[in-house]
C-alpha cells in the first residue's frame, strides 16, 4: 500500500465504521483540515448528546514498525500540539493499523504530549483498541 491518499481514506473508513459499531456518530471533516479530520459525537440510549470530540486519523504501517508493549509513538509538529491543545473540543489522536484493522487512541492533553527536542510526541497506548 504505497498511495498515501488511499491508505488515508481506509484510515478514515475504518474509524467511521469503528465508531458507529461502538454507538457513536461519525463526522467526516468534508474540506480541507489543519490537523482535525472528523468529529465524534458522543450518543446515550441512541440519542445524540452534542457533545463532541475532535479527531486526528492517521494510517500506514509505518506507525507500526516498532511494537513496543506500552504504546505507539506518534509524532507531533508544534504546530499541531499547540492547535489541539487550545482546540475548543478535546482533541483525540487514532493510529489505524489497517492490516489488522485495530484503532488505537490517546487524548492529547499537555500531560499527553512529551518534548522531543523542537517537536513533540504523544505514545498511543496498545491498551486502547478497538477489533472489527
Amino acid at each position: 500500500m504505497g498511495d498515501t491518499d488511499q491508505i488515508n481514506r481506509l484510515g478514515v473508513a475504518l474509524v467511521d465504521l469503528t465508531a458507529t459499531k461502538l454507538g457513536l456518530i461519525f463526522r467526516e471533516q468534508p474540506t480541507s483540515d489543519f490537523g482535525i479530520d472528523a468529529q465524534l459525537e458522543i450518543k446515550i440510549d441512541g440519542q445524540a448528546t452534542g457533545r463532541l470530540i475532535a479527531v486526528q486519523i492517521k494510517a500506514g504501517q509505518s506507525r507500526f514498525q516498532r511494537k513496543p508493549k506500552s504504546g505507539f509513538w506518534h509524532s507531533i509538529s508544534s504546530r499541531h500540539q499547540e492547535l489541539w491543545l487550545n482546540h475548543s473540543l478535546p482533541v483525540i489522536v487514532i493510529l489505524c493499523d489497517l492490516e489488522t484493522s485495530i484503532c488505537f487512541w490517546e487524548i492529547v492533553t499537555t500531560e499527553t504530549c512529551i518534548t522531543a527536542g523542537e517537536n513533540w510526541k504523544i505514545n498511543i497506548p496498545r491498551a486502547r483498541l478497538r477489533t472489527y
